[in-house]
């Protein structure tokens, strides 16, 4: 109800009509958009609940479980579930201790944990969850940025290479507007850790204002294991074009298959 209804229709023009890969068997997906007391709820975690039951219904891929009782992340009950998607979920999360435990548990032992926007701006004083989804921290704002696909020849981007998106730049680059977190230097981000996807290209964007990294290394999309399980965190998603963008949003779709387990992808540190 918070999307018009324009909107709605743009979302479902450009989301994928069938699943990257056949999944293995029924697969889970618990969503949340918890934004504790003081933090700030991003309008466009409706845009991507929207798109993602969308995608459970046409693709048959999963079933979508909507629910912010943080509960459901303590173990054993995170088990009900094949992955974690942390929608724009920002503030002070993980603060009862169980419930990080009991994400970290699930995926070092094979489940899977997918973040959106401000995911990776959550629980800023527990570094464990930095750790885990590969950021932590960082100037944001919403800017026009030139971006480069770090890697055409994932699953979660190959569509880049043929998406009229792309199509200006030579298929590896796009112009996009969102906010864009510039994680520090002194954070967990770093390609030593993490299979960049999508970065923004320093030589093409102007960083003067914002430039907090001697390496001008600001990855955007990523992907990475840990111990059994996968992990998926993608910093756009702050303005409502996300999944109004078809190459966009058949990455998301390739990155909730992935966090599944169904679908395959090299998370080799860039």
């Amino acid at each position: 109800d918070r999307i018009p209804a324009d909107v709605k229709q743009k979302i479902e023009a450009a989301l994928p009509k069938q699943a990257l890969v056949t999944p293995k068997g029924p697969r889970k997906l618990l969503i949340i958009d918890v934004a504790p007391a003081g933090a700030y709820y991003h309008d466009t975690a409706a845009h991507a609940n929207f798109a993602i039951q969308k995608m459970a219904d046409t693709t048959g891929a999963f079933q979508a479980i909507f629910s912010n009782d943080l509960n459901n992340l303590k173990y054993p009950k995170i088990l009900d579930y094949d992955a974690v998607f942390m929608n724009s979920g920002d503030g002070e999360v993980f603060s009862d201790p169980q419930v990080m435990s009991g994400l970290i548990r699930f995926v070092r032992e094979g489940g899977g944990l997918a973040g959106l926007h401000g995911a990776s701006y959550a629980s800023q004083d527990v570094p464990e969850f930095g750790e885990l989804i590969g950021a932590q921290s960082g100037p944001h704002h919403v800017e026009t940025a030139t971006l480069k696909v770090d890697d055409p020849n994932s699953p979660l981007t190959k569509q880049f290479a043929s998406s009229p998106l792309t199509a200006d730049l030579g298929g590896k680059d796009f112009v996009y507007t969102d906010e864009f977190y510039h994680f520090l230097p002194n954070g967990p981000y770093s390609r030593d850790k993490l299979h960049v996807l999508i970065s923004i290209d320093a030589d093409k964007t102007d960083l003067s204002k914002w430039h907090v990294r001697p390496d001008k290394d600001y990855g955007l999309v990523w992907i990475k294991s840990y111990g059994k399980g996968r992990v998926f965190n993608c910093a756009m998603g702050h303005t409502p074009t996300l999944f109004e963008t078809p190459a966009l949003a058949q990455m998301m779709l390739g990155a909730i298959q992935f966090v599944l387990g169904d679908l395959p992808a090299d998370t080799t540190p860039s």
